[in-house]
């Protein structure tokens, strides 16, 4: 079973949405209240692989991390983003959506 770092999750409203907000609890980024958002898939079939695309939206950063390194905060946030899709289908907890309209 895939093992997720320690996290929590923030119920956030944004306007008139709700936002499914994270934050990693351990680690270089802890406290940095997050949400992911236009996560998707794209097939590279040159190398016949699948990439994972992603953003991502920061609501909070600490005062203490305001200086943090981008990219290794990308990649973080990319490894966490595998992390809850892998731990999503063993628990059989995941979905696809598309909301694109023909």
């Amino acid at each position: 079973m895939t093992k997720l770092r320690p996290h929590r999750v923030l119920g956030m409203v944004d306007g008139d949405r709700q936002i499914h907000a994270l934050a990693l609890t351990e680690g270089e980024f802890a406290g940095i209240v997050f949400s992911y958002k236009d996560v998707s898939f794209e097939e590279d079939e040159e190398n016949d692989v699948l990439k994972l695309k992603y953003s991502f939206d920061l609501h909070e950063v600490p005062e203490e991390l305001e200086d943090y390194d981008e990219k290794e905060l990308q990649n973080t946030l990319g490894d966490f983003l595998l992390e809850l899709l892998y731990y999503g289908l063993e628990k059989d907890k995941l979905g696809f959506i598309d909301d694109k309209q023909d």
